[in-house]
């Protein structure tokens, strides 16, 4: 959220962006095309998002990982009984979680594409600063789809058109008569 304020409270000139691009860039068109952007990467609002996808990702994706792992060793070291169902439930968490913290570094490659770009100009690499950035919010809820089982089995179900299976208990029961005996 704090990175959406920033970028939408950010003063930029778009007349200044077009005659940025138009003068380091002459061979494209850009008429009738929506500009936008930052002149001065150096101003709050993008460094403030370098920052957020780069920086911050480090810490956090190792904490998880940390943590995750001392998760592991406490359930191990202190021999705690699960069921079996729950011992699966904490193993689905725990790929899930630390699946969604290894997915924001992905942003390094927009920053790392970006940065490319100040040193060779061409326009696969253009394309390639915002790839990494449409694939994290289709990653993040794809790995609840496949780590989280009852929500892999539904989506299996969907996707493959077969019928919801449900359990169904029976037990017998044994009727005696009193006239039998």
């Amino acid at each position: 959220m704090t990175q959406f304020l920033a970028m939408l409270f950010q003063e930029m000139n778009l007349n200044e962006v077009r005659l940025v691009l138009h003068s380091k860039f002459p061979q494209y068109n850009l008429t009738g095309l929506t500009v936008t952007g930052a002149v001065d990467v150096i101003t709050f609002a993008p460094l403030y998002t370098l920052i957020h996808m780069t920086i911050i990702s480090i810490p956090l994706a190792t904490l998880i990982q940390v943590l995750r792992r001392k998760i592991i060793l406490l359930l191990i070291a202190k021999g705690i009984d699960l069921t079996t169902r729950s011992r699966n439930l904490h193993a689905q968490l725990l790929r899930t979680l630390t699946f969604q913290a290894t997915v924001p570094l992905i942003y390094f490659l927009d920053v790392f594409f970006f940065f490319l770009t100040h040193i060779w100009s061409h326009p696969i690499l253009e394309f390639l600063i915002i790839i990494p950035s449409l694939i994290v919010p289709i990653l993040t809820p794809l790995s609840s789809l496949f780590y989280v089982t009852p929500y892999r089995k539904f989506v299996s179900n969907l996707f493959f058109m077969r019928p919801m299976m449900k359990t169904v208990s029976s037990q017998s029961i044994q009727i005696i008569s009193l006239n039998d005996v």
